[in-house]
């Protein structure tokens, strides 16, 4: 609840066995488990909807 960073998510591997379509679902997955890791840590987004 006060600002600080409490966990990290990432994808690794090797660029060339990825297809540019599949990096961006990917990304959108990674984005996704984050703010549900987010939300289950306590996090409360800002009034607006904005992004951090």
């Amino acid at each position: 609840a006060d600002g600080r960073v409490l966990a990290a998510v990432s994808v690794a591997g090797p660029a060339y066995r990825v297809a540019p379509q599949r990096l961006a679902e990917l990304g959108e997955m990674t984005k996704d488990a984050g703010e549900a890791i987010s939300r289950r840590l306590g996090y409360i987004p800002r009034a607006g909807g904005g992004q951090a």
